[in-house]
């Protein structure tokens, strides 16, 4: 057991009993013969106690009781903690197979690295995610500058990091009832951290109308709050070049969705309408033309036959 570095995983968890189980069990799946796993549920009125309940020989700890939201939780399991390796799994998410194992190669083979992301999947409910089957590799945030703007797409269960990395800078921020993450993301990075990409999909992100992903006019102005704290932090003449790229690449992901609209318009047989929404997407966003994403929609769009 000890010839492989421990992975300390912290389930926060609160009225999920829908999901709850198959989180455990991607988790328990992994069979990775050095595994801490900790559950910290909110006091749930659903089934979720007698869920974990059944499970709770395979777990190094559990605790349902009132607290003070999410990241609070996450911190009550992170002191619980004893891995080289921390990572939070939500009770909607899941892990997929040999992801503990490619995680554990990988800071075994590098003995600096302290925070790793990798792939995930989207999937869930059809109506909120068009392409709820389709890969995504990480694209992370290589300094601050990039991530006050959100200019990094890196999934939340697909992050690994050393666990004492975590914990000497404090940990989850609990004033932030959505966007501690990324909040954890910026802090680490200002204390000169940095996050390696692992090309490898590593988590599954499901999406429901209850999730926090969707429910974004909630977020209490979060992302403000946090930019507003640190920006004075980060050099200006990177504040404004990363500015740039960041409505750059939110016009491009936006011709991208676009493009990927249009090909679900030509299978269902439907060119004219995909053909306006490929040429709308190029007139929102000319550079995209160049592109890789819009040479391949095009030869889509050409040579599907009527």
């Amino acid at each position: 057991m000890e010839s492989v570095p421990k992975i300390s995983v912290v389930t926060p968890s609160y009225n999920q009993a829908a999901f709850l189980e198959k989180t455990i069990l991607s988790v328990l799946n992994e069979a990775y013969p050095n595994l801490e796993y900790i559950i910290v549920d909110g006091g749930s009125t659903d089934a979720s106690v007698e869920i974990i309940r059944k499970y709770e020989k395979h777990l190094a700890w559990w605790v349902s009781e009132k607290d003070r939201g999410q990241a609070h939780a996450l911190n009550k399991g992170l002191a619980r903690c004893t891995g080289t390796i921390f990572a939070f799994l939500n009770s909607d998410d899941l892990y997929l197979p040999g992801a503990f194992n490619a995680v554990a190669q990988a800071f075994e083979q590098d003995r600096d690295l302290e925070w790793l992301a990798g792939g995930w999947l989207m999937f869930g409910e059809e109506s909120l995610y068009e392409n709820k089957n389709w890969w995504h590799m990480p694209w992370v945030p290589v300094d601050a500058a990039a991530a006050i703007h959100f200019n990094y797409m890196a999934s939340q269960p697909a992050h690994f990091w050393k666990r004492e990395t975590v914990e000497r800078i404090g940990g989850f921020d609990e004033q932030y009832a959505y966007c501690f993450d990324h909040e954890l993301y910026l802090r680490l990075l200002l204390d000169g951290r940095r996050c390696r990409r692992l090309d490898r999909p590593l988590a599954a992100y499901r999406l429901h109308k209850s999730s926090k992903t969707v429910l974004t006019t909630e977020w209490g102005g979060e992302p403000k709050m946090i930019h507003d704290r640190y920006i004075d932090k980060i050099p200006r003449h990177r504040v404004r070049g990363e500015a740039r790229r960041a409505e750059h690449t939110r016009r491009f992901d936006k011709c991208y969705n676009d493009f990927q609209k249009a090909i679900l318009l030509c299978r269902n047989e439907k060119r004219w309408a995909a053909w306006q929404v490929f040429l709308g997407a190029l007139k929102s966003y000319p550079r995209s033309l160049v592109t890789g994403a819009a040479m391949g929609c095009a030869r889509r769009l050409i040579s599907t036959p009527d």
